[in-house]
């Protein structure tokens, strides 16, 4: 059914919404309970830090802690939302004015309610009448600041600091913070039960540098007796505080937390049962439509096998099983398809789980899987149908004949031979794969969920990263094959690393920083590099096959010898990139930079040239068999000695300074073509057996002289 309304899910109860839950699971009752207990009986000068990573329920429990606490007429609970202080220049005046305003309106704190709101008012005012009195006289110059002026500037300011000392004893820093340690001293001697807490939470949606500000504000008060911080923090706030402690990497930001917080509790990490038990309690509670119940309690496994462990990816995945199906499961097919396996006709909440479960988990074989016709799901379904062992040494070893669409399929398959969670959940859900009629609407349906890049992200795995900022290959690749299966290190500075023979498949490395880093006979296969700094990089050898390297800089980088089968080159920089000899077959080089790159001896069958600058560029003795040079631009390129076999070359820029000599080249009209612009053009090629006798002048093998012959247009004889 199709939504008639904007806010018709709302309405209906459909969405779960990111409420915290005041009643928790997986245990947390009992971090609640000995949290709510150090509270109440511990001396009252201490913090304690709730440690876990996004979504793992760190407000959750922050928010039932608070829910307990709040019968208790002893105790002040102030809540500092990070977030809401992400703009304030002095967070620390809006914390005084927060403790203020929750007092309660009681004789016994009218003192403290005054000497707090004074010093929060007096620090504000003070700090904007300097600021403004030494600004507002260079800003009246009708000239640029000079070197003078700023001195001068430097020394002003100072000595208005020393006025503050002198003139103002109320504000927070000077006397106003005695009186506030002197009030709240005589409030617990009345009341030893008396104490403030302040909570502080969603730091990760701070700029570090607020984040570090919020923080200090705890140090401010930390010596003061009354004051209780409970804070929750993730270890992506740890890398971000040591980033801002020191400009190297290093443990900086822990040790800055572990001098902050006396008291840590870390979160335990959800597990597959957790997950499971949390979509039942869900069921339970009613939280999930009756419309979805059935068919989402009969595939809890399902679900907990294809999402990350924490509660906030739980309901971001039923959310999107639910907008998609409200959406989809009115519409008919697009188009009238034979049926792959079956005759099954409507779209199915089953069939749709399966598949959003696969595009979450394994998104490289969803792609494969939403472009394949049925040749290939009849293939796959032959490796389903066997065990475990006979089905790895199928894709081990290929023993049937030679180019049929069989081998093709167990190319195909044999790069996830070793994913055995992948093999057992295709077994598990094989009969509703089969029955999925039309993948073209599932993906419709898949794709109107997905979330933009920058809220989709994969939680970073610093652990990864420090791993080979140390580089401690050794240790890295050991820990791929089990806790680091899935690997998201975007934007990670690897600058200058030594990631010799670093696993790195599949790997997240959008906009990483890998300036001069050793990536000799790293494997770097169908890993995603978009946008990544790579200049000046050693690639030696590197297995780039499948890699997303578009719009990434290797201005510099050292390629010669790497294999780039396949990879997508798009836009990329390689302005003086070493490609020599480099692998370049199928690659996608349309709109790249290779002005002065060296490209000799580089095998460019089938590449996309097309849009590509190639100024400068040396091509000697480059193979560009079927090649697409459409759009390409080579004047200044030297292509001498170069194999120019079938190219498309449709607005091709060219002129004198690019040079053919000793070119072997066997399209004849391209040669009348470039005739018109540039000399030391190669004779005409007739057929292919001249072709044959020319390739092999230069020392082609026979089996690359036919393929070359392959590819050639020209007549036998």
């Amino acid at each position: 059914m199709i939504l008639s309304r904007e806010d018709d899910l709302f309405e209906r109860g459909l969405i779960l919404t990111d409420d915290i839950a005041i009643d928790p699971i997986l245990d947390f009752n009992l971090y609640r309970n000995a949290i709510v207990n150090i509270v109440k009986t511990s001396h009252p000068k201490f913090t304690i830090g709730i440690f876990g990573e996004w979504g793992a329920g760190k407000t959750t429990l922050i928010n039932s802690v608070d829910n307990a606490l709040q019968t208790d007429k002893s105790l002040i609970r102030v809540r500092l939302e990070a977030w809401r202080y992400k703009w304030e220049q002095f967070p620390i005046a809006s914390l005084l004015k927060s403790i203020a305003y929750a007092l309660p309106a009681e004789k016994q704190f009218e003192d403290l309610k005054k000497k707090l709101e004074t010093s929060a008012i007096n620090f504000l005012k003070n700090t904007a009448d300097i600021l403004t009195s030494i600004i507002s006289k260079y800003a009246s110059e009708e000239y640029e600041i000079s070197q003078e002026m700023f001195d001068t500037f430097k020394k002003e300011l100072n000595s208005k600091i020393q006025l503050i000392a002198e003139l103002d004893r109320d504000t927070v820093y000077f006397d106003g913070f005695e009186e506030i340690k002197r009030e709240i001293k005589n409030l617990r001697l009345e009341n030893p039960a008396f104490r403030i807490i302040v909570y502080l939470d969603d730091l990760d949606k701070c700029s570090p540098k607020k984040a570090f500000e919020l923080l200090e504000i705890i140090r401010v008060f930390q010596d003061v007796e009354g004051f209780i911080y409970i804070i929750g923090i993730s270890h992506d706030i740890l890398i971000k505080l040591g980033n801002i402690e020191s400009n190297e990497k290093s443990n900086e930001g822990e040790h800055y937390v572990k001098n902050l917080i006396q008291v840590p509790i870390a979160l335990p990490k959800w597990s597959n049962q957790d997950t499971v038990k949390l979509v039942r309690d869900f069921i339970k509670k009613g939280m999930i439509h009756d419309k979805f119940k059935d068919v989402v309690d009969k595939n809890i496994e399902l679900i907990s096998v294809a999402i990350d462990n924490n509660p906030r990816e739980i309901k971001r995945f039923l959310n999107n099983f639910i907008v998609a199906h409200e959406i989809f499961s009115g519409k008919k097919s697009f188009e009238k398809k034979e049926l792959i396996f079956s005759g099954k006709k409507s779209f199915d909440a089953k069939e749709l789980l399966v598949i959003q479960a696969i595009h979450l988990r394994w998104k490289k074989f969803y792609n494969i899987l939403v472009k394949s016709d049925q040749s290939f799901f009849k293939g796959l379904d032959k490796y389903l149908k066997m065990d475990n062992e006979t089905r790895f040494k199928s894709l081990d070893l290929y023993e049937g004949k030679k180019d049929d669409d069989d081998m093709k399929i167990w190319r195909i398959l044999r790069d996830f031979k070793t994913d055995s969670d992948l093999w057992n959940f295709l077994v598990k859900n094989s009969e509703t794969i089969r029955n999925i009629r039309d993948w073209s609407l599932y993906r419709l349906a898949i794709e109107v969920v997905v979330e933009p890049t920058a809220l989709h992200r994969k939680t970073i795995n610093y652990e990864a990263v420090r791993l080979l900022q140390s580089g401690k290959i050794n240790e890295f690749n050991d820990k791929r094959a089990i806790e680091f299966k899935i690997l998201s290190m975007r934007d990670a500075d690897l600058r200058d690393a030594d990631l010799r023979d670093a696993d790195l498949r599949d790997a997240d490395l959008r906009d990483a920083d890998l300036r001069d880093a050793d990536l000799r006979d790293a494997d770097l296969r169908d890993a995603d590099l978009m946008g990544a700094n790579l200049s000046r990089s050693d690639l030696d050898g590197a297995d780039l096959m499948g890699a997303n390297l578009s719009g990434a800089d290797l201005m510099g980088a050292n390629l010669s010898g790497a294999r780039l089968v396949g990879t997508n080159l798009s836009r990329v920089d390689l302005a003086d990139a070493r490609l020599w000899g480099a692998n370049l077959v199928s690659t996608r080089l349309w709109g790249a930079n290779l002005r002065d790159a060296h490209l000799v001896g580089a095998k460019l069958l089938g590449a996309n040239l097309g849009g590509a600058r190639l100024e400068g560029a040396n091509l000697g003795g480059a193979r560009l068999a079927g090649v697409d040079l459409g759009g390409a631009d080579l004047k200044h390129t030297e292509l001498t000695n170069s194999i120019i076999i079938n190219p498309n070359y449709e607005s091709l820029s060219i002129d004198s300074s690019t040079e053919f000599n000793n070119a072997t080249i066997d399209d004849p009209q391209f040669i009348d073509y470039i005739t018109q612009y540039t000399r030391n053009v190669p004779q005409k090629i007739k057929d292919k057996k001249k072709l044959r006798r020319e390739l092999a002048k230069k020392g082609v093998s026979e089996e690359i002289i036919e393929d070359l012959l392959t590819i050639s247009k020209l007549p036998e004889e």
